[in-house]
């Protein structure tokens, strides 16, 4: 298959962040943004399901809360926010990278309700935000 490095480093990449924002949400679970993070990291986690089937190596990725291991936390939804941009540009460049049509059409489909969310959690934090300045 072509692109095996690719869909690896794809891989690991939102694995990465689906861990990152499981930190934080668990952290901060009492917030008005929670649910909308809550669906952004789910539709990571159904990303990462569809892809791994994909992956030569077919690694079975820790899922579970108390295997967050090292990896970074977000200190603020605001940082997840950026970070959440940031993986949806880095989705979008790889679907035109990835030669194997499916999946690119994975990534396309699982990027754009990403951006919905993605959206949505940029909506609820500026009016947190606005709350918080009244």
């Amino acid at each position: 298959m072509n692109n095996r490095k690719d869909i690896r480093d794809l891989i690991n990449t939102v694995n990465d962040h689906y861990y990152a924002c499981s930190k934080l949400i668990k952290k901060t679970a009492y917030d008005t943004i929670y649910r909308s993070v809550s669906r952004f990291i789910t539709l990571e986690r159904s990303l990462l399901d569809e892809l791994i089937p994909f992956d030569d190596e077919k690694v079975t990725l820790p899922f579970a809360v108390q295997n967050l291991g090292n990896t970074p936390t977000f200190r603020s939804y605001r940082e997840m926010l950026q970070a959440n941009r940031e993986l949806i540009k880095y989705l979008t460049h790889m679907t035109s990278v990835i030669e194997n049509v499916d999946v690119s059409s994975l990534i396309s489909y699982w990027t754009a309700a990403m951006q919905i969310e993605c959206d949505d959690i940029a909506a609820r934090i500026e009016s947190e935000q606005t709350i918080q300045n009244h």
